[in-house]
């Protein structure tokens, strides 16, 4: 679950009735009656300079989240001089893959915790669903 910017107010207002949204179950009560909490559950708010590296996926087709909220926060998390790769896959949904795991995940946690293996980029990588 992402409460990433202004653009989930606008995904709860054009996609799903506010009291039934996936935010405002979370914040258990309809999202546009408290800003100031939804900000504050926001990840977008809390992006400052010195996070440890981010490694997301987004599916192009999720029904849940759009994919352009990773989008939104990859690229304000690279503008704070943070690490990110967002791998987006074309024509997925809001699971990935257990292969994923293998092929992406390990292979970054020893990048990134045993100083082994390639260094992933802070870009945005766009790959086919397997």
């Amino acid at each position: 679950m992402c409460l990433q910017t202004n653009v989930v107010v606008l995904h709860v207002i054009q996609v799903a009735p506010a009291q039934n949204s996936p935010e405002s179950q979370l914040l258990g009560k309809p999202i546009l009656t408290l800003p100031t909490l939804a900000k504050n559950a926001s990840p977008f708010h809390q992006i400052v300079k010195g996070h440890p590296p981010f490694l997301n996926f987004h599916g192009t087709k999720d029904p849940l989240v759009p994919h352009n909220q990773s989008l939104i926060l990859h690229q304000k998390l690279i503008s704070y001089g943070n690490s990110s790769t967002l791998i987006s896959v074309k024509e997925r949904g809001h699971s990935m893959p257990k292969s994923f795991t293998g092929k992406w995940v390990l292979p970054f946690l020893d990048y990134h915790f045993h100083k082994t293996g390639k260094e992933f980029p802070n870009r945005e990588i766009k790959i086919m669903d397997p």
